[in-house]
């Protein structure tokens, strides 16, 4: 476009009409994209050239940074590469200076300016800008190019978090009820962690310090203080414990405070995500449970505890659930018909029960012959004195014994309950 400065009306742009272009006493003065926020349209673009060409002739050139009315050498233009020529006013002389040009918004970078038709949306996600981000969003003045690859190349992250915690350790192998035994309680505490996803240190615990711990015996409802320093507990023993019927319980609870405020990639508050405070919990149990008595050789009206029996592979050994359903047993002894029969005595606290025989031939279990069962009391311990039980002896065809003792002559039983 060639035509007088005089001729650039709001016609042309709104620049115009605002005079954006005119200095003090109305002289002719570029317009630079940091002073409407915006890339430059090609009407104000030829305005400034047209500017250029009546004014270059006119003007001294200084190097960056040197004024007219104080200057060491006009000539040394060494640091001035890839900067543009300003017009500006020392007093009442008018010069040229070069400068570095500005983004629309002042933050140093030139403004991002599309091609792409108003409403096109991004097709994938690219750094902090999300697949959708439509390009009127980005274009004409609302980013520079240096916001826009921040944007892509340095997205904020956020952190994750590990969730305090309270452990409480101890065994939770099945115990004869009433026997008498040191229970060990081990206890740990962890205050959790503020994970820096993008890397390099963590910030430190989620939680805030303990505030309290302690633990419950048994669901009594009496807390037992725990010693702590930090977040390392003290475990107590139990002494002389008796098992009760049942579960033995133990709980650990652990409060802590509030914690510190996560941050984001930038340093920003993650809002609404520092640990609100709270206790955490842990639990642990053991069985309370009768033994299952085993008939012996020696004489009908002896028995032996099948926690203590030497017993195959397959049987096993020690004290079985109550509640199980299911239990197998093996007798090491030979069964007669004409003499010592096979006995099995279980806690009459089971209920009704049926007992099946091994076919080692077949691989499958089946009835066995059994009576009905005769009450009989066992002191199990000093402390589980006349302890109810049911003994049933088989009265159906003789069996072998186990077969690690017997050889072929094997015979093993499942209690069903």
């Amino acid at each position: 476009m060639s035509k007088p400065l005089d001729n650039f009306t709001s016609a042309d742009s709104p620049t115009f009409g605002n005079l954006i272009h005119r200095g003090p006493n109305g002289y002719w003065k570029p317009i630079y994209p940091n002073e409407i926020g915006r890339a430059l349209k090609h009407v104000e673009a030829d305005y400034n050239y047209k500017l250029l060409t009546a004014s270059l002739i006119n003007y001294r050139i200084y190097p960056g940074g040197q004024i007219p009315s104080s200057y060491t050498n006009s000539e040394d233009f060494s640091n001035d590469e890839n900067k543009v020529l300003t017009l500006k006013k020392d007093g009442t002389t008018f010069y040229w200076t070069l400068e570095t040009v500005q983004g629309g918004n002042g933050s140093g970078g030139q403004i991002y300016n599309s091609d792409m038709t108003p409403g096109t949306a991004m097709t994938q996600d690219h750094g902090a800008l999300p697949q959708g981000t439509l390009v009127d969003s980005l274009s004409d003045g609302v980013k520079t190019l240096s916001e826009l690859m921040d944007s892509i190349l340095f997205p904020t992250a956020y952190p994750t978090y590990q969730q305090p915690s309270a452990t409480l350790t101890t065994s939770t192998a099945r115990q004869e009820i009433g026997d008498e035994l040191n229970v060990n309680l081990g206890f740990s505490a962890y205050r959790g962690l503020i994970v820096n996803t993008w890397g390099g240190a963590n910030q430190g615990p989620f939680a805030g310090p303990i505030l309290n711990a302690e633990y419950e015996q048994n669901n009594s409802g009496t807390q037992v203080p725990v010693v702590f320093n930090g977040t390392a507990l003290t475990g107590v023993t139990i002494s002389n414990y008796v098992v009760g019927n049942g579960n033995n319980t133990w709980k650990l609870s652990v409060t802590y405070d509030i914690g510190d405020d996560p941050l984001d990639s930038v340093g920003a508050v993650v809002a609404g995500a520092a640990f609100p405070g709270g206790t955490k919990t842990s639990t642990k149990s053991f069985s309370g449970v009768y033994p299952i008595y085993l008939g012996v050789d020696t004489s009908n009206n002896d028995f032996e505890k099948r926690s203590t029996a030497t017993l195959n592979t397959t049987g096993g050994t020690g004290l079985t659930s109550m509640s199980s359903g299911l239990v197998e047993i093996s007798q090491n002894y030979l069964d007669n018909a004409a003499g010592t029969r096979h006995r099995i005595a279980v806690p009459q606290i089971m209920g009704s029960i049926s007992i099946e025989e091994r076919n080692f031939a077949t691989g499958t279990w089946g009835a066995s012959g059994w009576d009905s069962g005769t009450p009989i009391t066992f002191n199990v311990n000093s402390n589980a004195q006349n302890v109810n039980y049911v003994v049933y002896t088989k009265i159906g065809s003789s069996s072998g014994g186990d077969s690690l003792f017997q050889g072929s002559l094997a015979a093993k039983y499942r209690i069903n309950f």
